[in-house]
């Protein structure tokens, strides 16, 4: 068996090398347009791979007398072709099915395979709604619930006693449900064909129900207004639509950039005013649509994110959640407080004013005045934090509570925690915040002088006064075939023949895979869970770092393993699978025909894998100490997560410290989100010393990476944010980029959960540089190319790592 290896040239297009022994290199074999793909070699070294040259789909080729050959000719490609060790057969997959080709006849068939299977897919599974409602609303006489679980839609008296199903279609799955005015209709969202429309439906009398809307959009965050008249709704990523509650007439009155998420817009207290937020420069700001006037008012225009806007009961504020001095974009996250903007100015009530009413012949009655007026100049200048005890807050829904200022929203005493809180505001008191018991809301209304929440998947009546949240039991028993699940209709042709054939979650996770597939796209990604799909074994590698060799070299054998004997002719690995991970495992061990015991604590395949890697970065940071007499720093980064963006900032104000050259390597760094933390800090340059009387002399900043050389290590392996990391690199001339071509697998993605608990994710944002280059398509070039082949990895060399020491010694000559 010889060793190959899959390369990629440009526009991602992989070619097969070939190893040579005698030269100890690697030959190009394939040079054509297309992809080539899954080399397999058998025992006399004949080469068999997968190419879509011939027509767009991978068919099976080989080599003749050095000439590529295609030895099949299908409409659909073909999968991982493996070649026998005698050379006689190629198997492979196709249409699902196993398939081999005969190199003798150039016949291929499908194999005959009968497999018993559980088809948990095909079963009727019951269901209940309690601890799974994702949607409700109660009516405005305050004697009903409408609930959403599952996709289903159901209709309850207050206390949770006597609940009826609505008929939707159950093929579909209904999203949002919002009550009619009338106390008896119900306004609902749910899907046709994978898109979500608009519907109605009369829940005292329910017959058919009734289709306003026919978008393939999808529409999101129904609203109903306070007088009842009209609703609001999301309309895809770019519009608001206004609905006409007493013809269902629909207008698209409002374009701007929502996104696939976007926050919910609120009807001002009258009724006339439309509050959202849309985002400008990958953040979200605060515009009020005046439907009268068919106008739009600036509240908002910065360059950090405001979120959760909402009407004050007066109309007077504007309530938001907003970290104020810090992008959301590109990590997310923050710390977000509390604030009210008011929209014109006005004084609140005098404390005279207030002595002066005790002294009244007659009492005034407490009623609340709606007063709206929208005055935006100078209104950046107005913001009023609300103090409150947290880490974080958010959500605000702000109600009038016998004539005082009610706030309740989400409170994180810590980053890990969401607690729901209320908060009471007076011209005459400090804020009093309280928590109401021990769990953040998903929605929260208030009907009549109720309040209303969904908590943890149960609808809860929240009441503020004594500081709890009592659970309403929602309990509906249904039975649902989750088959139904699977929007059949909508797949591609190709896919759909195949759909019947599904049977369990393993198989639609591949075929929804496969389809995402077909858009060419790198990210994207489906994937499902549930409870029928758990196995109920389950087995756990018993790893314990011996590297073990079949070669018979006179070194120790291995008999047996906790007391089983080990047999020559059985999977090694199969004697380390073991119910879970063992404190301690006992291997017996034959030296020279002599048995002895040792005893080891196991650790798992993940943490033999990361101990591995580790090892790794430290043999190369050895390497560069050695090559540069300790001159320059070596720091590894694995991926471009949280943590490794942590571990990076201990190395470079730790073991970087002092050194007068960088390495940092991203080779094989899969990605993530913290390339613009790492690019600042490498950006620091020193500007400053400071110096304490007989002291010595300390730069500004302390750590000043850019004030020395910094070389950047990337190969085919880094992808994702890596390559985010290297094009700002090189953008900023911060340094040498040595390697090779980065992978070209650079978007971003959000992932929407299905009414399973499945989850489909998709491309969002594109990744460019500065001259409009797609990441995705261009990847990142160094400005030194080292390749680093398979005979290198066998002789435990590193030319790509020699070459960046070198540049990084240069560097710091020349600075001399």
């Amino acid at each position: 068996m010889f060793p190959h290896r899959k390369r990629y040239r440009g526009e991602n297009d992989p070619d097969i090398e070939f190893y040579s022994k005698s030269t100890g290199d690697y030959k190009r074999l394939t040079e054509w347009e297309g992809k080539d793909m899954w080399p397999s070699v058998d025992r006399n070294g004949k080469l068999w791979f997968a190419s879509d040259e011939g027509n767009g789909e991978y068919n099976l080729y080989t080599f003749d007398n050095g000439a590529k050959r295609q030895m099949t000719s299908f409409s659909t490609s073909i999968r991982r072709p493996q070649v026998s060790a005698d050379g006689r057969f190629v198997v492979f997959a196709r249409d699902y099915r196993i398939w081999t080709f005969d190199v003798a006849t150039g016949q291929s068939s499908p194999c005959e395979i009968n497999v018993w299977s559980n088809e948990n897919l095909a079963t009727e599974i019951g269901y209940n709604s309690a601890g799974k409602i994702t949607d409700f609303d109660v009516s405005r006489d305050g004697k009903k619930i409408a609930f959403v679980s599952r996709g289903r839609m159901f209709v309850s008296d207050i206390t949770g006693k006597f609940i009826k199903e609505m008929p939707t279609d159950r093929g579909e799955r209904v999203q949002e449900v919002r009550w009619m005015k009338d106390n008896e209709s119900l306004l609902y969202t749910r899907t046709v064909k994978g898109w979500t429309n608009l519907f109605t439906i009369t829940a005292s009398a329910p017959a058919a129900e009734k289709q306003i809307t026919r978008y393939e959009r999808t529409l999101q965050n129904l609203l109903v207004s306070p007088d009842g008249d009209k609703a609001l709704v999301n309309s895809g990523d770019s519009h608001i639509d206004l609905i006409d509650l007493k013809n269902f007439n629909v207008s698209g009155i409002i374009k701007d950039e929502f996104w696939f998420r976007p926050t919910r817009p609120r009807f001002s207290p009258d009724s006339r005013y439309i509050l959202y937020s849309a985002y400008r420069n990958f953040e979200p700001d605060i515009f009020i649509y005046d439907t009268r006037e068919a106008t739009t008012h600036t509240i908002t225009s910065n360059g950090v994110a405001e979120s959760d806007p909402c009407w004050s009961p007066d109309g007077r504020y504007i309530y938001l959640s907003a970290d104020r001095y810090n992008a959301g974009f590109p990590r997310g996250g923050g710390v977000s407080k509390l604030y009210r903007i008011p929209l014109y100015r006005f004084s609140e009530s005098l404390r005279t004013d207030e002595y002066d009413k005790l002294f009244a012949k007659k009492a005034s009655k407490d009623s609340l005045k709606v007063d709206i007026k929208i005055e935006t100049d100078g209104i950046a200048d107005r913001w009023e934090q609300i103090d409150v005890k947290g880490n974080s807050q958010s959500s605000p829904h702000v109600f009038n509570v016998r004539g005082k200022t009610m706030v309740l929203f989400n409170n994180s005493p810590n980053p890990r925690e969401r607690v729901l809180t209320k908060v009471e505001l007076s011209p005459f008191d400090p804020p009093k915040s309280a928590a109401i018991g021990d769990k953040g809301f998903s929605r929260l209304i208030m009907t009549g002088d109720k309040f209303y929440a969904l908590i943890s998947g149960d609808v809860h009546e929240v009441k503020p006064a004594e500081g709890k949240a009592e659970k309403i039991t929602l309990s509906a028993t249904f039975s649902k075939n989750l088959h139904d699940e699977v929007n059949w209709k909508e797949m591609l042709s190709r896919y759909e023949q195949y759909l019947p054939l599904v049977r369990n979650r393993d198989n639609l996770r591949t075929i929804q895979n496969d389809m995402l597939g077909e858009l060419n796209s790198s990210h994207l990604g489906f994937s499902s869970s549930g409870e029928e799909a758990r196995p109920f074994y389950r087995l756990q590698t018993n790893a314990t770092g011996i590297i073990f060799s079949n070669d018979d070299r006179g070194g120790d054998r291995l008999v047996a393993v906790n007391g089983t004997r080990v047999e020559a002719s059985v999977d090694r690995d199969k004697f380390f699978a073991l119910p879970q991970l063992e404190k301690e495992i006992t291997l017996r061990f034959d030296r020279k025909g002599e048995e002895y015991d040792m005893t080891l604590r196991p650790v798992s395949s993940a943490a033999l894998k990361t101990l591995l890697y580790d090892s790794w970065v430290a043999e190369n940071r050895r390497i560069v100490d050695s090559l540069s007499g300790g001159r320059v720093a070596y720091v590894y980064m694995k991926d471009m997560g949280t943590s490794s963006l942590e571990k990076f900032l201990i190395d470079m104000t730790g073991i970087a410290l002092g050194k007068e050259a960088l390495i940092l390597d991203i080779r094989n760094n899969r990605g993530g989100n913290v390339h613009d933390d790492v690019i600042k800090f490498l950006s620091q340059r020193p500007y400053l010393e400071w110096q304490a009387r007989n002291g010595k002399r300390s730069p500004q900043p302390n750590f000043a990476p850019s004030g020395g050389p910094i070389i950047l290590m990337v190969n085919e392996q880094s992808l994702s944010d890596a390559e985010m990391t290297a094009a700002a690199f090189r953008e900023l001339k911060l340094g040498t980029i040595v390697g090779t071509e980065t992978y070209r697998w650079i978007i971003f993605t959000s992932s929407r959960m299905l009414v399973d608990g499945s989850s489909t994710r998709l491309p969002a944002w594109g990744c460019y540089d500065l001259e409009g280059n797609d990441l995705e398509i261009t990847g990142v070039k160094p400005d030194i190319y080292v390749r680093t082949t398979f005979g290198d990895m066998q002789k435990g060399a590193d030319p790509q790592l020699v070459r960046a020491v070198e540049e990084a010694v240069k560097g710091i000559r020349s600075r001399q």
